[in-house]
């Protein structure tokens, strides 16, 4: 036996004395299964069914960091169940106070909302405020209902002047900066958010239950300059056409404008069972359903003429963009020797997104008086995510009674992801369309690992190339590639007391 593998097996050894592990729920654990969460029990199924919050006992969690993270942070929150306060009787409370806002119906930011690959929420906000939970049991009824909200606003007196310069004085979303540097249409995917939820739960029979909830989310941004409102336009400038959304670049017309949502609704509805079909079989049939609004309009005060000050108003809707999917899946969940765990399941789901851009051209005569033509589109883009269906499996493992390994995929066995655009002019005419279709078979698989102290558990997702390389100091091998992030040997942790 070579001294590296000595060294390995010695590490391995010092790891399964100094971490005592039992198998816990968290992000981490959903995480390290490869599976998603809706097919088993586990706390953080509170954020989608909201009425299982009386369900899951007490406890307190800290998402310590995610290293792989797809947000604009590395997604830490610290969160609390409690349902023994007063004895109980006023129903279990929940709260999650966390640096970024998490995906529609999800307990952290880096869980997709829908099945597959393409189900992601586009909304980010890293100014979440709250996430308020309450529920109660009824006899066999159980009841659940959520508040949430994010919220971030700039505002300037009379305007907003960093070292960018400019006239905006009002900004209501997550990233003003998009607004300052020109782009104010990119706070369409930084919205304010409140949001409000509702779920209840049934017991059929002590073999049976039934979860549902309904969760909608208000979402909405502004940007708002100080010509807006105003029958005026900065300066005098001459030229012959072009087209708009403009921004001022020193050669054109700087025209009072006001960006804001379109219509402001995202909302997710999902339904489980949760059924004892034998002893060791606990079987979840899924469904759910979302649709996400990101259509954004915009205002402008623009020239009447070059020679003078005098402006009119143009309102449309430069940017139509909408997310939508569903899902209906089945699994089984097998406990085998008796505490460990092996799901089995496969779903059929959709995502979708379509994509629509407008704008507006203008030409100048002789006279210098300006002619706006009516809004057009110029763009058209869906995307579509098809799994017909998508097959995962997963294990959960006691190796001892300190030790809790987990591993699991997805694979979509028929899989179709299409990719349609069309590019129009002004008039209407089509100069391009083309349409990609891909059939073939993603796979995607996770490792994870639990550990111990006390009452504290620790969950982590593990490193694939960690089984295979070990800690640097050990082994001399990188974890993984050759910098910060896939080198990490546990990029998702959570902590978790129950209590």
């Amino acid at each position: 036996m070579s001294s590296r593998t000595v060294k390995w097996l010695l590490l391995a050894s010092v790891l399964l004395i100094a971490f005592p592990v039992v198998a816990g729920a968290s992000t981490s654990r959903v995480a390290g299964m490869g599976i998603q969460g809706d097919y088993i029990k586990d706390y953080t199924n509170v954020y989608t069914y909201l009425s299982n919050i009386s369900c899951v006992g007490n406890v307190v969690y800290g998402e310590l960091g995610n290293w792989y993270s797809d947000s604009n942070t590395e997604d830490r929150a610290v969160g609390a169940i409690i349902g023994n306060l007063f004895d109980g009787r006023f129903g279990t409370i929940g709260v999650r106070l966390a640096e970024e806002t998490s995906q529609l119906g999800q307990a952290d930011a880096n869980t997709p909302v829908g099945a597959g690959y393409d189900g992601w929420d586009p909304n980010s906000n890293t100014n979440h405020s709250f996430d308020l939970l309450w529920g109660k049991k009824f006899g066999t009824m159980s009841l659940g209902l959520q508040m949430n909200r994010s919220y971030a606003r700039l505002k300037g007196d009379p305007t907003i002047d960093y070292y960018y310069s400019g006239t905006w004085n009002d900004i209501k979303g997550d990233n003003p900066w998009n607004a300052l540097e020109g782009y104010p249409q990119d706070l369409n995917y930084d919205r304010n958010i409140l949001g409000f939820g509702g779920g209840v739960g049934f017991e059929l029979s002590p073999k049976l239950s039934v979860e549902g909830s309904i969760l909608f989310q208000s979402r909405t941004f502004m940007a708002k300059d100080t010509l807006y409102d105003k029958s005026q336009f900065l300066g005098n400038y001459t030229y012959d056409s072009g087209s708009f959304p403009h921004y001022y670049d020193g050669e054109g017309f700087a025209p009072g404008q006001k960006w804001e949502n379109d219509g402001s609704a995202a909302y997710l509805m999902a339904a489980r069972a949760l059924w004892q079909a034998q002893p060791n079989l606990l079987v979840v049939p899924v469904f759910k359903f979302y649709s996400m609004n990101a259509d954004a309009k915009a205002e402008f005060w623009v020239p009447e003429d070059v020679a003078t000050t005098n402006a009119v108003k143009i309102a449309f809707t430069p940017v139509e963009d909408h997310y939508s999917g569903w899902q209906l899946g089945l699994a089984g969940n097998w406990t085998l020797n008796q505490n460990d765990l092996f799901v089995l399941g496969a779903t059929v789901a959709s995502n979708k997104e379509t994509e629509k851009y407008r704008y507006i051209d203008y030409t100048v005569d002789e006279g210098g008086l300006v002619t706006y033509s009516t809004p057009y589109v110029v763009d058209e883009y869906k995307y579509t995510e098809t799994m017909m269906p998508m097959v995962f499996a997963a294990l959960e493992t006691h190796v001892n009674s300190w030790l809790t390994l987990r591993f699991g995929a997805q694979q979509g066995v028929f899989y179709t992801w299409k990719y349609q655009e069309k590019d129009l002019d002004a008039d209407g005419t089509v100069w391009y369309d083309n349409t990609i279709t891909e059939h073939y078979s993603p796979f995607t698989m996770m490792l994870g690992a639990g550990f111990k102290f006390g009452n504290l558990q620790l969950d982590a997702t593990v490193n694939p190339d960690f089984v295979h390389n070990g800690p640097y100091f050990i082994t001399g091998e990188t974890t993984g590639e050759s910098n910060d992030y896939s080198s990490v040997m546990f990029p998702r942790v959570t902590a978790t007391y129950s209590f």
